[in-house]
């Protein structure tokens, strides 16, 4: 066996040396420098045009995101501001000088803002003891409640605003301070009307005469109910513009809350009465009969929105902007009836 092992190789040495010498065997060759060159550069292309594309992929998701953000803080806002106007005057009566929707605008000198009151279902209605006539101020009105068994007023404190109806006349008002003074107690068998002593309310008109939210005064016997209060306007002593949804009215007149969303650079309120005419405001001391307050059927809203990003691939690099627009009405019994042909 080993003897044909040597003659194999002595054969495949011969077979060599007859074809010119002994180097590789064609087709085992290796790369040329221009082939290497070739082969470098269209892989180079390959990884630039991947490369593009992913990067184009990756602009076009943040252009996404940017967008959807925006449109999603948009549709926050207006469903929340479209749930709140939907429950003004929920538990009042509106008149013609007195709205539970209202707006102000900045050609009246002040900001816009949207302004909604409403009453909680099964909240509790007093009766105020003493005339409290409104001047609206700096010297604060008050209003004396009566404290019985079955009511204890406890419902009403500092800082609550109060809605009071006599007869045609309405108001609204904040509470500043409270003083309750307790001189009876109820015993078992005593009357759930029986007064036990009563709690005196400080109270100051809310802005004035500004959206026809005016405290006109009441007489004896006059209902008075805790009410919500609620103001939207833009804040833009920040970096960012907010719109703000406020809840409480600080004594130097200023409205404080939380804010809604960033962003939002304008917020713009129109009334549409039912004769079809649409005001920035209401006004019921002008002796026009279709522009009261009790004249309502629908708020419109336009908010202005800008995105808090920016990306070249959207609005040539410049910031994104938007406007949306709602039309709403209040559940109010009297604005529902104005909405009838």
């Amino acid at each position: 066996m080993i003897s044909d092992v040597r003659r194999c190789g002595n054969r495949a040495r011969t077979i060599r040396r007859r074809r010119g010498g002994s180097g590789p065997v064609p087709g085992n060759r290796g790369f040329t420098i221009v082939e290497l060159l070739i082969s470098v550069t269209l892989a180079g292309l390959v990884a630039a045009a991947a490369f593009g594309l992913l990067r184009s992929e990756q602009e076009s998701v943040r252009a996404q995101r940017i967008t959807r953000a925006l449109q999603q803080n948009s549709r926050y806002v207006l469903d929340l501001v479209r749930r709140d106007i939907q429950e003004a005057g929920e538990g009042m009566d509106p008149t013609p000088e007195f709205g539970v929707v209202a707006a102000t605008n900045s050609a009246s000198g002040t900001r816009d803002s949207v302004f909604v009151l409403y009453v909680e279902p099964n909240t509790p209605r007093h009766a105020a003891l003493d005339p409290t006539p409104g001047t609206g101020g700096s010297a604060k009105d008050s209003a004396r409640l009566a404290i019985r068994c079955n009511d204890d007023v406890d419902d009403i404190g500092e800082n609550s605003f109060v809605y009071f109806a006599s007869g045609t006349k309405r108001g609204v008002a904040v509470v500043r301070d409270t003083v309750r003074r307790i001189s009876d107690s109820c015993d078992a068998s005593d009357p759930g009307s029986k007064q036990i002593g009563h709690v005196k309310l400080d109270i100051d008109a809310i802005d004035g005469e500004t959206h026809g939210w005016t405290l006109r005064g009441n007489t004896a016997g006059a209902g008075v109910t805790r009410v919500n209060a609620v103001s939207y306007f833009v804040d833009d002593s920040g970096d960012e513009p907010d719109l703000m949804r406020a809840t409480r009215y600080a004594a130097d007149g200023t409205w404080t809350g939380r804010p809604l969303a960033e962003g939002v650079t304008d917020l713009r309120s129109q009334l549409v009465f039912q004769s079809g005419d649409t005001l920035e405001v209401a006004n019921g001391t002008d002796g026009v009969a279709d522009n009261d307050y009790d004249d309502i059927n629908t708020v419109m809203i336009q908010v202005d929105v800008r995105a808090t990003r920016t990306d070249r691939a959207l609005a040539s690099g410049d910031t994104l902007r938007r406007r949306y627009a709602l039309s709403v009405s209040p559940r109010n019994a009297i604005y529902t009836r104005n909405l009838q042909p």
